[in-house]
């Protein structure tokens, strides 16, 4: 029901022809089998009229089928196209923070497994519909024959549902224990593709890698998994014998209790015979529905789209850099956080810092001083749990957060380094790509072919050059470097630190760069130090 009423949400008009055609299939249905069932028991004195009227109603019972499912599968498609792409904006807006609390490794079984199984989930609710009102208007033609054999059923169709609902809470709980223990498997194999040097150098790490992660949390999930698939089997189990209990209380009970005529019981054995196929159908529909309405709650508890209301709609003044600015300022900002792994808790601040154009700053300090979290909140991407930013004299918040944001380019310690030069094609800086890439003696290895990168599959020190050189073309004011230098040569460290940041700042850019190497730190504006999260001393370089 819950698939149901999500597509109702999405939109109610495909729900209603599905239903529409629904009845008329299941109408149709049950009048194949009263016209069945009238040639049965008058099988000498039927006319051939009634063949015409066996293949009108057949061409029927075939149409509203087909009339059921293709509004659903439709509406199920373009309800996936939308989450897909919601999700991914909800991932865009959300605060950074909160992503990284939930984690890549849920996100992306969310992205992948859960809306996969959703999908094949919501494919079935179609089926679902059409046999549930073939069943229904059976019953309509049962009560039609008897009452009291409608009665029977109807006590005998409560007992299988209690029964199913047992083997469906059950199997539920198996499910979702097993969905949960997916977000630990992608971690690991996350751990698998990434670290997969370091496995194959360190034998005794693979085989306690296997033995003590990966093998228990696989083996969990396909235990839970069995206990599921047991939970429903049983009820399944009940369900069909139960059919053939009720088909034996018709034949045996009811014509010698009741005195339930013959044509009745024969009516009523061809309903319950021609009932077991989407009875059959439901039952085995049951356990891919469990996993798709899990699904529909994992996907639903990511709660992602907490921050900003940013939508890809083609407002220009979203993608629109600030042609200028006068000052950024940090006012009493702390942010904090704790590991619960490590049950550590750390606090950056309270800070006091300005900037002005045309700064060169350095950012310093010892490992875990708080360097790369100042520089988040700095850009905008972690917000300030105490304090306020100032930009140009006015407060930062949701409602000038994204312009911004739009203020700065950056290179992190863990870029991601695209192929495509997304965004970039018409920017005038475009036209000096291929000057850039011999500057940062890149020329020789990558190409740049369609408006792409021919190749990313490079060094960390050269993948580093590769997203300078985008930092280029982005031609921000600010530019933000997270440790850029440490995994570039000698002689390219010294080009970085005496060519490239002074040029940017001939340009006017004001350039912050995260650094341990002390002997340029002299050739900053300003050294920025920090301490465990505090500002030890904010120093004049002339």
């Amino acid at each position: 029901m819950k698939l149901i009423f999500f597509l109702l949400k999405e939109s109610r008009i495909p729900i209603i022809l599905a239903i529409f055609f629904g009845v008329l299939s299941g109408g149709s249905g049950a009048y194949l089998i009263k016209i069945v069932h009238t040639v049965v028991e008058n099988i000498e004195t039927t006319g051939g009229d009634l063949v015409f009227v066996f293949l009108g109603v057949l061409v029927l019972f075939i149409i509203s089928n087909f009339g059921s499912m293709l509004p659903i599968f439709k509406l199920s498609e373009d309800s996936l196209f939308r989450m897909r792409l919601h999700m991914v904006q909800g991932i865009i807006n959300t605060r950074t923070r909160t992503l990284e609390k939930v984690g890549q490794a849920r996100i992306f079984a969310s992205l992948t497994d859960d809306l996969n199984t959703l999908a094949d989930g919501l494919n079935m609710v179609p089926t679902l519909i059409i046999n549930t009102l073939v069943l229904l208007f059976c019953g309509i033609y049962l009560g039609s024959l008897d009452w009291r054999v409608l009665a029977a059923t109807v006590a005998a169709s409560v007992i299988l549902a209690f029964l199913l609902q047992k083997g469906m809470n059950r199997a539920f709980g198996y499910y979702a224990a097993a969905r949960d223990t997916e977000d630990n498997l992608y971690q690991h194999y996350k751990a698998v593709t990434e670290g997969n040097k370091e496995l194959k150098l360190h034998l005794t790490r693979a085989r306690s890698f296997m033995e003590k992660l990966l093998i228990p949390t696989i083996d969990e999930y396909r235990r839970n998994r069995i206990k599921g698939a047991n939970a429903l089997a049983v009820g399944i189990s009940f369900t069909n014998a139960l059919f053939f209990m009720i088909i034996g209380v018709l034949i045996f009970l009811l014509p010698h209790i009741f005195l339930v005529p013959r044509e009745v019981i024969t009516g009523a054995v061809l309903i319950f015979i021609f009932c077991m196929s989407p009875v059959g159908r439901l039952l085995d529909m049951m356990p891919m529905l469990t996993r798709a309405t899990i699904s529909l709650k994992k996907v639903a508890a990511l709660n992602l789209e907490d921050e900003v209301n940013f939508h890809f709609d083609g407002k220009e003044e979203l993608f629109t850099v600030p042609a200028t600015w006068r000052s950024i300022e940090m006012d009493g900002v702390t942010h904090s956080y704790y590991n619960e792994q490590a049950d550590e808790s750390f606090t950056l601040g309270p800070i006091q810092l300005k900037l002005e154009p045309g700064e060169l700053v350095y950012l310093v300090g010892g490992n875990g001083s708080g360097k790369s979290t100042l520089a988040k909140i700095l850009v905008g991407l972690y917000e300030p749990e105490q304090g306020v930013i100032r930009w140009d004299d006015q407060a930062l918040g949701t409602d000038n957060r994204l312009s911004y944001r739009q203020l700065f380019s950056t290179v992190f310690a863990d870029f991601y380094l695209f192929e495509h030069f997304l965004g970039l094609e018409e920017s005038a800086t475009f036209q000096h790509v291929n000057r850039y890439l011999k500057e940062l003696h890149l020329d020789q290895k990558v190409k740049v072919v369609d408006n792409r990168l021919s190749t990313v599959e490079l060094s960390t020190g050269q993948r580093k050059r590769l997203a300078l050189l985008v930092s280029y073309l982005e031609d921000r004011p600010i530019y933000m470097f997270d440790e850029w230098a440490s995994d570039q040569d000698p002689v390219f460290k010294e080009v970085f630190y005496k060519e490239i940041l002074p040029d940017l700042k001939r340009r006017g850019k004001t350039v912050i760069t995260i650094s341990h190497d002390d002997r340029y730190f002299h050739l900053a504006d300003r050294v920025i130090r920090l301490d465990s999260g505090r500002l030890v001393e904010y120093t004049e370089q002339k």
